[in-house]
């Protein structure tokens, strides 16, 4: 994993265990699975998801009190629950951590594409008795009761691009967005408000897109590179912290799939049962079998 954890200023920023413990906790007593072998068992997250948790709300500005970190960057593979984890961090920016009628978006190239992670707070609303009563989901928007903060549904081909004051970006799946226009109206209206984050958690994207772009622009502040104080980056691949390919003999060794999938365990999201038999089938195929 390439991280940016390293270059955290510890002088200027302090750990604030109460600050990174406080999401975690609203997951795993609020949420529910919602589908799979897990559907109605409480959301208890895997390590590797607490610790990007911790390091993303945990870090706070000695001096102001503020978040260290606006934005975070967590590039892994399909199949390590993003969604479902995109999804209640959503749920709690809205419901828990933001201001008085603050804005959540799920951001994607397209509509459809947006309401993946969407879908996906309605059905973790609908299926759980504790936070039902909550919020109040609608057709492209869902509204927490108490606080009037919203989540709402955002894609690239919305009209009137501005006029936006985001809380939370949930920006899923950044290979999908066409340009950086919708990116560059919404983090600049971050500005209007105090803690906003702008949560980017995606698969590897394509040569010669803005997914590529901010793809170079996590991994230059992950190594140094670029000084950016405010990104928190985590990158999950089977490359090694230097970029170097892993040699094609070793693309299905154990080793380089747990390195590329953290969500990948006997008892986690990723069953290497299951995952073997994707690896079999595409040995066989590639050999003729």
């Amino acid at each position: 994993m390439i991280s940016s954890v390293a270059t955290i200023d510890k002088k200027k920023y302090r750990y604030d265990s109460k600050a990174a413990e406080k999401p975690i906790r609203f997951f795993e007593k609020y949420l529910i699975h919602v589908q799979g072998d897990k559907a109605g068992k409480p959301f208890i997250l895997e390590d590797w998801q607490k610790f990007h948790i911790r390091q993303v709300f945990g870090w706070i500005n000695k001096k102001t009190g503020d978040r260290k970190h606006r934005y975070f960057y967590l590039e892994i593979p399909k199949g390590n629950g993003k969604s479902a984890f995109v999804s209640g961090l959503a749920l709690y920016m809205a419901g828990v951590d933001g201001p008085k009628a603050s804005e959540t978006y799920c951001v994607a190239g397209d509509r459809e594409q947006a309401r993946i992670v969407f879908d996906s707070c309605v059905e973790l609303i609908n299926n759980n008795s504790k936070i039902k009563d909550k919020f109040k989901p609608l057709r492209f928007s869902i509204t927490h009761k108490a606080s009037r903060s919203t989540i709402k549904v955002l894609s690239s081909d919305v009209s009137g691009k501005h006029g936006f004051r985001p809380y939370f970006i949930a920006f899923d799946e950044m290979h999908v967005q066409p340009n950086r226009e919708l990116y560059d109206v919404l983090t600049k209206g971050m500005m209007k408000s105090r803690n906003s984050l702008c949560g980017m958690i995606t698969t590897a994207g394509e040569i010669g897109t803005f997914a590529e772009e901010i793809h170079d622009t996590a991994v230059s502040i992950a190594k140094g590179l670029v000084q950016n104080e405010y990104w928190y980056v985590a990158i999950y691949s089977a490359y090694d912290e230097e970029g170097n390919q892993p040699d094609p003999q070793d693309i299905f060794n154990e080793e380089v799939i747990a390195q590329a999938n953290p969500g990948y365990g006997d008892n986690s999201i990723i069953r290497p049962a299951d995952f073997d038999i994707i690896v079999q089938d595409t040995k066989a195929q590639k050999t003729g079998i």
